[in-house]
C-alpha cells in the first residue's frame, strides 16, 4: 500500500479518486468534496510552480536529466516544500516527508540523502522509509546507476502519546533476522509502478498492534 501511494505521487495527481482504493482513505481528511487536494506530493514532484520565474517544473524529470548528463552534479535536488503553497491558507496539510531529496553520484553508484520535516515514528515513518528506498532504487535504475547508500535525516521526529504503549512493547522485541529484501523488476523503467516491486520472502511483522492515525 505504501508503494501504491508513492505511485500516485509519481503520477503528479491531485485527485484522491485516482488513488488505489486500499489507500484512498488515508487522504480523505485532506481532500475537498470532489477529492481534490491543493498541495499533494504529486503536485510538487511533477508540477512545482515557479512563482518568481513562472511556469511549472517536473522535478523528477529535471533530476533524472541531471543525473544522466552531468557527472558529479551537486544540483540533483528535489523538494516538496514550496514556501508559497505552505503559507497559503487553502493548503490543508503541510508536507511532511520528502521535504528535501538530494542525489549524489560516484562513478556508476548513486546515493541519496533525504531530510524529512516531520516524522511520526510508529505509524508514518516505516511507510516513508520503504517509499524512499523504492524511489531511490527506481531513480538509480532509470539513470543507469547502481544503488549506493541512502541517508535519512529527521527534523521533528515524534511519538504520539496514543502510540507510546505500543512503542514500549516494540522496543522490547529482539529481531531474529533483517527480514526480506525489496526487489525491483521493472516492466517500464520510466514509470514508477508498485507492481514492479516484490520481496525475496514473506514479510513477518514482529508486532501486529493497530495504531490510529493522528491528524
Amino acid at each position: 500500500n505504501s508503494l501504491r501511494e508513492w505511485e500516485w505521487f509519481m503520477k503528479g495527481s491531485t485527485d484522491i479518486n485516482e488513488l488505489d482504493e486500499n489507500v484512498q482513505h488515508w487522504w480523505n481528511a485532506w481532500a475537498d468534496d470532489s477529492g481534490y487536494i491543493h498541495n499533494s506530493y504529486g503536485k510538487q514532484f511533477r508540477m512545482a510552480q515557479g512563482y518568481v520565474c513562472g511556469g511549472y517544473l517536473d522535478q523528477v524529470e529535471h533530476v533524472t536529466h541531471l543525473l544522466k548528463t552531468e557527472k558529479n552534479t551537486r544540483r540533483a535536488v528535489m523538494t516538496t516544500w514550496n514556501a508559497f503553497d505552505m503559507a497559503n491558507e487553502i493548503t490543508p496539510l503541510a508536507n511532511c516527508h520528502g521535504t528535501v531529496i538530494q542525489f549524489f553520484t560516484n562513478g556508476n553508484t548513486l546515493s541519496m540523502t533525504t531530510y524529512q520535516r516531520s516524522a511520526d515514528v510508529m505509524l508514518g515513518l516505516p511507510h516513508n522509509l520503504l517509499q524512499y528506498w523504492a524511489f531511490f532504487t527506481w531513480m538509480a535504475r532509470r539513470t543507469g546507476h547502481i544503488t549506493g547508500e541512502m541517508t535519512w535525516i529527521g527534523g521533528d521526529v515524534h511519538l504520539y502519546n496514543s502510540h507510546s504503549a505500543v512503542a514500549n512493547s516494540v522496543v522490547q522485541i529482539k529481531p531474529v533476522d533483517i527480514g526480506p529484501e525489496l526487489i525491483y523488476s521493472p516492466t517500464d523503467v520510466d514509470t514508477f509502478a508498485a507492481k514492479d516491486f516484490s520481496l525475496t520472502s514473506e514479510y513477518k511483522p514482529l508486532s501486529e498492534h493497530k495504531l490510529t492515525l493522528e491528524v
